[in-house]
């Protein structure tokens, strides 16, 4: 049995109404390319959601966790004992401790990235300089058996990667919904950056309603990349990398990034972006929220458990949880159903990096998964922008998940189809 959501003929008009006075910003949108910023890890080190406990002991308060993964998802570890310039896991100890190998080269990478050389002549990634590893007991996805082993071996999770010097009362933030790390003030919200030279027009006539230029308080004095320009005679404006920087009034929460795609000549003030496949794009929604899309704006999808929504993911989505994309794998689409669910592939000489890795299918056929979900369009999708496939339910769940060595995230509840938030 399947269900399908329907907004009441009313609640359709007020939408609609409101919609309309909302300008540009309701508008289907692209997110204007991105300024040069270097990558937050290198291709094939992923980000992974896990539970693990703070301290030993302790798996009862075991919280969400952000952390890094190998190519195929497993948990990254860091050993206490290791330098900066060297591994102390040689022979035995890498047999059970497998040191993160350089793939390719730290070119584009933030400098928090490096690299250390091997006795045996291969090279191995370090993070704000510590080598990387992997440990042989863990198997699958999510499980942490390394942490804490000989007091020595820490997960290594996934902070901030930038090392970048603010001034006082700003900061950075993760933002996945911008795919980045983000410049932010001292409320929380996102900082943006006109793409125009820091002497060129700053705010138009008609925008400085929309874009509140960053106004430099007393104490502010530049720091690093950050330098002061003049925003107007006498008054100094916040600048990053020559760049002066705004604040967009449509962002009303820490996280908001609604700024994307409104104005082609303002951009997210990137410390580091997050790996996107290149076929791949964030753009707004009618609804103001944001989707993964194709670059020609076609709404991606993912197959979920959960209860219905009612209309609220409508708006800002919903973010599912990792585990059951796994625990669902290929098997939340296959046969007929794909037909009306074409998968998104992946070209065979993608690697898995942050938030995308790739599972395979029959026939050796490779899909992109986000953030463990695979990924698939549909049919009824005709333009940019539709959403038909959004919020499409079936009341008897397919087969009971295998088991992926973790606890369930809850009852099977509904099995939808969602369209996919960063």
């Amino acid at each position: 049995m399947k269900m399908r959501l329907v907004i009441p003929a009313i609640f359709a008009v007020a939408l609609t109404i409101g919609l309309s006075s909302c300008g540009e910003s309701a508008k289907q949108t692209a997110v204007p390319p991105s300024s040069p910023a270097q990558l937050a890890a290198p291709v094939g080190v992923t980000f992974q959601e896990l539970r693990a406990a703070f301290t030993e002991n302790d798996e009862r308060n075991a919280n969400m966790r952000l952390v890094f993964g190998n190519a195929i998802g497993h948990t990254v570890y860091f050993n206490d004992k290791d330098s900066v310039t060297a591994s102390v896991c040689d022979a035995a100890c890498a047999q059970q401790w497998k040191p993160l190998i350089v793939a390719g080269d730290a070119a584009g990478l933030v400098s928090t990235w490096s690299v250390v050389n091997r006795a045996d002549g291969t090279k191995q990634w370090a993070f704000r300089g510590k080598p990387l590893y992997t440990f042989a007991g863990d198997t699958r996805v999510g499980e942490v058996k390394g942490d804490k082993v000989d007091g020595v071996w820490h997960i290594a999770l996934l902070t901030n990667v930038s090392d970048v010097a603010t001034p006082f009362g700003f900061g950075i933030l993760q933002k996945v919904n911008g795919a980045a790390e983000t410049l932010v003030n001292a409320t929380g919200m996102t900082l943006y950056w006109s793409v125009k030279a820091a002497t060129g027009p700053r705010c138009y006539p008609d925008t400085c309603t929309t874009w509140i230029p960053v106004v430099a308080g007393a104490l502010d004095r530049p720091v690093g990349d950050f330098s002061l320009v003049e925003y107007d005679v006498g008054i100094p404006q916040l600048a990053f990398k020559g760049h002066p920087l705004f604040t967009y009034n449509g962002d009303k929460e820490v996280g908001d990034v609604h700024g994307l795609g409104i104005d082609p000549a303002m951009e997210v003030a990137k410390t580091a972006r997050y790996f996107m496949p290149s076929n791949m794009d964030i753009r707004h929604n009618m609804f103001g929220g944001v989707n993964i899309t194709t670059t020609d704006g076609m709404v991606l999808y993912e197959r979920n458990r959960q209860m219905p929504p009612q209309g609220h993911s409508l708006r800002a989505g919903i973010r599912g949880d990792a585990r059951i994309g796994r625990q669902l794998g290929i098997r939340g689409c296959e046969g007929d159903c794909l037909k009306e669910r074409p998968l998104v592939t992946a070209p065979t000489d993608a690697v898995p990096a942050g938030y995308w890795s790739i599972v395979e299918r029959d026939g050796g056929v490779r899909q992109w998964a986000y953030r463990g979900f695979p990924l698939y369009s549909h049919t009824g999708d005709k333009k940019p922008g539709d959403m038909i496939g959004n919020e499409i339910y079936d009341v008897d769940p397919p087969n009971t998940p295998v088991d992926v060595g973790m606890p369930s995230p809850g009852g099977v509840g509904f099995v939808s189809w969602i369209a996919v938030v960063p």
